[in-house]
């Protein structure tokens, strides 16, 4: 023992043991054998023609799977556009309609109807005695040709 080591508060030395000189034979293992893969067997013709022909139909499904879809976009496109050539033409609709139905409005008024009754056709207002009221017994519609009953009130 060469080396004193520290010792802590004993009087008694800790000895260690001495490391053994390392003189071991080292076991050589025998190569450990892998296991050996079985050839693969040579592909026949008849396989890479089984081959060529799936892949040949897979191909196929992919291209008419790829028309379909580029004709149903082209549908929708179309789809499209007609719906918005008929929104527009609804819109320009909308405002005719809204057109006509303010002159309609102002033709309806009873106070243009007046003045355009007397300062363009001419006409004037009816003197009282001129105009005549009969009841009519039957309620119903109204025919063109049917008499004028005889009794009449004037200024009803």
């Amino acid at each position: 023992m060469s080396r004193q080591p520290y010792t802590y508060g004993s009087a008694a030395p800790k000895l260690e043991p001495e490391e053994k000189p390392r003189n071991r034979r080292i076991a050589k293992r025998p190569p450990e054998k892998q296991p050996r893969r079985a050839p693969e067997p040579k592909r026949s013709l008849g396989d890479v023609f089984r081959r060529m022909v799936a892949l040949t139909v897979c191909i196929a499904c992919a291209v008419m799977l790829l028309g379909f879809y580029v004709r149903s976009e082209r549908r929708v496109r179309q789809a499209e556009l007609a719906r918005s050539e008929m929104q527009r033409k609804l819109d320009e609709q909308k405002e005719v309609n809204d057109a006509l139905q303010v002159e309609l409005n102002r033709k309806q008024d009873l106070e243009h109807i007046r003045d355009l009754a007397i300062n363009r056709y001419g006409l004037v207002q009816p003197e009282p005695g001129q105009v005549i009221y009969y009841d009519r017994a039957e309620q119903g519609y109204v025919r063109q040709y049917e008499e004028i009953p005889k009794e009449t009130k004037s200024g009803k």
